[in-house]
């Protein structure tokens, strides 16, 4: 590729290749909760060599190979996987197989294929680099309101995307001392614009899934009152790794980016003191430098120890000695005793000598003590807190058999009391139907009892019984009585 692509000035500046990292740049944290920003050649701890094992032999039980896809890769470059996925091996497992797919699938020939169809959209400036930080970062800029999804397909953002971070990866940053970078997002008090939520959630898998461990900090500025505001409410719920990592400013200068970042490296509308720019592509580096107060770095001889102690700032031998005068007033007019005095300085400083030396013996001897005690009672620690929780594993268990004997129980009780009702209701049923029965046949010897003359004593005048069998009727009671209404012949029933 030409040097238009990538020119010199993008590259990593020669300082940086004698700058040697801070200590809370490399890792900082304990357990889960830990954050590592640098990972190649950089010793692990014990939870991170343990979870990386677990990790190896995972992938060559599925047959994954990521160094296929990166030759340059170690060890600790498959370690991120770890970290963004929660120190779940299966789930990193998965993530790592899912980045191999994804890029075979994208990026086949490389991400410098992607280049031509890329080109419009870089230099749109919906996403741009503008200068480093005091640890040599590039720092990235995001304006919202520059992605327009009526021109563009989200497929094209996602490669864009894709071209523009491994084009970071690959030319401005340098393993083992700079492995991250600073992001600006700026949203012009306009909220999202055209970008729905499932783009967002395009976008946020391609930069979460793909590129593990890379921010170093996001600072929003300029956001809309909504996004402000929900961002407050889901503040207190979030991680407090996620809130370390992503500030959302209700301002239009990041402060912050200036107390880790020269002025000169920032554009005036961010508050720094570098002018606006109007070009996006190539990647725009000012002739600043990176220091806070503009002095250039120190050399510093490359160390080959790369452990987090050994970032450690040692005190310099630097310091103003006094020196003494070449002869004194009192060499001259006694010289004898002078040199006496001499002599007897320097058996008390032989004295002292060893008296330092008994007493580093006696300091290490203690510490070699000091430290198996230690550890004695860590692993004693260890075992009662297993103790411990295998205890409350019990003690769940027992309360759960517990309610479940509770809730037979009650079960038990309810089918009895139910079993109660239905026999009182059988009970008062028949005792029901016994008294219904009595009245009726009480009814019935009654009116057996009665006269056949009081039969008819409520027939009116006008009414004629006759007591002749006649054929009128429906012939089921035409052995009684009949009565004449109108003309009309009907036996009573």
């Amino acid at each position: 590729m030409s040097d238009e692509l990538i020119p010199n000035y993008v590259r990593v500046p020669p300082e940086a290749y004698n700058y040697e990292p801070a200590p809370y740049i490399i890792f900082h944290g304990k357990g889960k909760k830990a954050q590592r920003f640098i990972f190649r050649d950089q010793k692990l701890t014990e939870l991170e060599s343990e979870k990386l094992s677990r990790l190896e032999a995972e992938l060559k039980q599925f047959n994954i190979n990521p160094y296929a896809l990166h030759p340059n890769w170690t060890r600790n470059d498959v370690l991120r996987f770890c970290y963004g996925t929660d120190w779940k091996t299966r789930v990193a497992r998965e993530g790592l197989a899912r980045y191999i797919a994804w890029t075979r699938d994208l990026m086949p020939n490389g991400y410098l294929s992607l280049y031509p169809k890329v080109e419009k959209l870089l230099k749109s400036g919906c996403v741009y680099i503008h200068g480093r930080d005091v640890h040599f970062r590039p720092i990235m800029m995001i304006n919202f309101n520059r992605f327009d999804f009526k021109k563009y397909t989200i497929q094209e953002y996602i490669q864009m995307v894709a071209f523009f971070l491994n084009y970071l990866i690959e030319n401005m940053l340098l393993p083992g001392k700079i492995e991250n970078w600073v992001i600006v997002s700026d949203f012009e008090k306009q909220g999202f614009g055209d970008l729905s939520m499932t783009s967002i959630k395009q976008v946020v898998s391609v930069l979460t899934d793909n590129f593990r461990c890379r921010l170093g900090v996001n600072y929003v500025v300029n956001p809309s009152k909504i996004v402000y505001f929900t961002w407050t409410c889901v503040k207190p719920f979030l991680d407090e790794v996620l809130i370390e990592k992503v500030k959302i400013l209700n301002k239009s200068t990041p402060d912050e980016l200036l107390t880790h970042c020269n002025a000169y490296q920032v554009e005036e509308r961010y508050g720094g003191k570098a002018p606006n720019v109007t070009e996006f592509w190539p990647p725009i580096m000012p002739n600043a430098p990176y220091t806070l107060d503009g002095t250039p770095f120190l050399e510093v001889t490359e160390k080959k120890d790369k452990s987090f102690e050994s970032q450690m700032i040692q005190p310099s031998d630097c310091e103003n000695k006094y020196k003494r005068r070449s002869i004194s007033i009192n060499e001259k007019i006694h010289p004898d005793e002078y040199n006496n005095t001499n002599q007897s300085q320097e058996k008390k400083q032989k004295k002292k000598s060893k008296k330092k030396k008994q007493n580093t013996y006696e300091d290490e001897v203690y510490e070699e003590k000091y430290t198996t005690k230690e550890k004695k009672l860590e692993d004693e620690e260890y075992k009662i807190d297993d103790d411990e929780e295998i205890e409350r594993e019990k003690e769940k268990q027992r309360e759960k058999q517990e309610r479940k004997k509770k809730r037979e129980m009650r079960r038990e009780l309810k089918k009895k009391e139910k079993e109660k009702e239905k026999e009182k209701d059988n009970i008062n049923d028949a005792t029901e139907s016994r008294e219904s029965d009595h009245a009726k046949d009480s009814e019935i010897k009654g009116d057996e009892n009665l006269d056949s003359s009081n039969r008819f004593m409520l027939i009116p005048q006008e009414v004629i019984v006759e007591n002749e069998k006649q054929d009128v009727g429906c012939g089921i009671c035409s052995g009684f009585p009949t009565i004449n209404i109108a003309g009309n012949k009907c036996s009573i029933f």
